[in-house]
C-alpha cells in the first residue's frame, strides 16, 4: 500500500503540472474581417464574396493575411494553433490592416 502512494503521488504531482501549462498557453488564431474597397479584393490579400459585394479575409494581429489552416503564431504552433514558437504576432488588427494598403479605401461592414 505504501509504495503505491509512494509512486502515485509523483505522477498526481506531474498531471497536475502539465495541465496547469496547458491552460496557461496562449492561442494565436486569426480573425475573420468583411470590408469595401475602392478597387478589386485581390489587391489587399482578399477573396470577393460569392453572393454579396464585399471583400472577406483572415487576419493577424499585425494586419497580414493568413490561409484557411493557418495561425498568427511567430513560428510553429501546435495542431489547434496554440503554445506556437515565439508567441503571437501583435497589433491592432483592422487598423494594422488599413495601414498595409495606404493607396486603397477599405471600409469595414
Amino acid at each position: 500500500m505504501a509504495l503505491r502512494w509512494i509512486l502515485g503521488l509523483p505522477c498526481a504531482i506531474l498531471v497536475i503540472v502539465v495541465l496547469a501549462q496547458e491552460s496557461s498557453t496562449s492561442c494565436c488564431y486569426g480573425m475573420r474581417i468583411k470590408f469595401k474597397t475602392n478597387g478589386f479584393c485581390v489587391t489587399v490579400d482578399s477573396v470577393k464574396h460569392e453572393y454579396y459585394s464585399h471583400c472577406e479575409s483572415v487576419i493577424c494581429a499585425d494586419g497580414k493575411t493568413i490561409k484557411s489552416g493557418h495561425f498568427c503564431g511567430h513560428g510553429k504552433c501546435n495542431v489547434v494553433g496554440c503554445n506556437c514558437e515565439g508567441g503571437c504576432r501583435s497589433g491592432h488588427w483592422k487598423k494594422t490592416f488599413t495601414e498595409r494598403f495606404k493607396n486603397k479605401e477599405i471600409w469595414f461592414s
